[in-house]
């Protein structure tokens, strides 16, 4: 299937409310302030920021309980090049202008660290759409022993990490739609496939993230023995996922061909940076503030990979140490239908950005303390 390369642009506008004492400030030097804010930083992902416009306000400070209110506005222009996989150009086109390809919310963060929050936003502009010839073939289809899936003896070898994925997303798609009515509730597909009732600290969400692949093994297996409700077999016996059944996934994925992956990347093997950014992470530093409103919010308390119908959503979940306070960020989600590796690479680009000092938090995680020898004091003599 031929792929695409489409250089996008987003403008967005970013407000700050500037609230100083009237007893201590003049009208002109409320307009001092104003001009000599910082301009707004969001955390742009993958995006890469052109421009950011000098603040301006629509309307004159006024002054509200003795204090000077002021509206501020200031325009952030960034630029992305993304890669579209699609039938003829037409097509690449339309989903390069898709919500889910190009209109996300995330895609630059509506806070940061200065105090600006995302307020307007334009329409994302397409500014060219170039068929790439460089790129490596993808494949479409491939088959798997659901013996072998499930087996706790053994690993997900022979099948990669992206494969493994692609099998979860395909149970996903597939139980759309079987549920079941009880007194109190109902019961849907989504339980078995989100683990029954974990511990997963995504508890609120219909699709609960992937924390490990350990955690997608698992998830693989409860599918497959939970009983309970009537319509769990029903969707096994129309899916074919049963003990001696062969799954065949359809779906654009790079398989073997992804393991130079394994001694190209600084950062290990495919597996490895999977595990380093989903379980390795918790407890660590985020360099920049993605909460304006709580600026001191920066300990990684969890990430996991979201496995929708349509594609993935990498996370993470962060907060004050020691706190039930928590928001989601949202690293990188599938665009139009590129395969499961285009994604993690965007999401663990993403990922080191906001945790540059990855490898020392590492190793000052895993570093012995000093040890300290107190001094032996003499002891007394007799005669003394």
């Amino acid at each position: 299937m031929p792929r695409f390369v489409a250089k996008l642009r987003e403008c967005r506008q970013f407000r700050r409310y500037l609230r100083l004492p009237a007893h201590a400030h003049t009208h002109d030097q409320v307009l001092e302030a104003a001009a000599a804010c910082p301009l707004p930083r969001p955390f742009a992902r993958d995006w890469r920021i052109t421009s950011t416009s000098a603040p301006v306000f629509h309307l004159p400070p006024s002054k509200e309980d003795g204090y000077w209110a002021l509206h501020l506005y200031s325009t952030v222009t960034a630029e992305v090049a993304i890669l579209i996989y699609a039938k003829s150009a037409k097509e690449a086109r339309a989903q390069a202008s898709s919500r889910p390809t190009a209109l996300w919310d995330s895609l630059i963060h509506h806070g940061d660290e200065n105090g600006w929050s995302g307020w307007s936003r334009e329409a994302v502009e397409i500014l060219s759409l170039e068929q790439d010839r460089t790129g490596k073939p993808l494949r479409h289809t491939f088959e798997v022993a659901v013996d072998d899936l499930v087996a706790s003896d053994r690993s997900f070898f022979p099948l990669e990490v992206d494969q493994a994925f692609e099998i979860f997303r395909h149970l996903v798609a597939s139980g759309e739609g079987y549920e079941q009515r009880c007194t109190w509730h109902t019961q849907k597909l989504s339980h078995i496939l989100d683990g029954g009732y974990s511990t997963n600290p995504f508890a609120l969400w219909d699709h609960k993230p992937v924390l490990s692949l350990g955690d997608l093994k698992e998830r693989l297996q409860f599918a497959l023995l939970a009983r309970g409700y009537p319509f769990y077999q029903e969707w096994r016996e129309a899916v074919g996922y049963k003990l001696g059944g062969t799954l065949k996934i359809v779906a654009p994925h790079r398989g073997a061909s992804w393991r130079h992956l394994r001694g190209a990347s600084p950062h290990g093997s495919a597996d490895q940076m999977l595990r380093r950014m989903l379980v390795d992470s918790k407890g660590m530093t985020l360099a920049t503030s993605l909460n304006s409103s709580h600026p001191r919010a920066v300990e990684i308390q969890a990430a996991g990979v979201q496995v929708l119908p349509r594609g993935f959503r990498f996370l993470i979940r962060y907060g004050y140490p020691s706190d039930s306070s928590h928001w989601d960020f949202v690293l990188a989600e599938t665009r139009g239908n590129e395969p499961f590796f285009e994604t993690f690479i965007r999401a663990h680009s993403a990922f080191r950005q906001l945790v540059p000092d990855f490898d020392k938090q590492i190793s000052d995680r895993h570093r012995l303390p000093p040890i300290s020898f107190a001094r032996a004091e003499p002891e007394p003599s007799l005669g003394s």
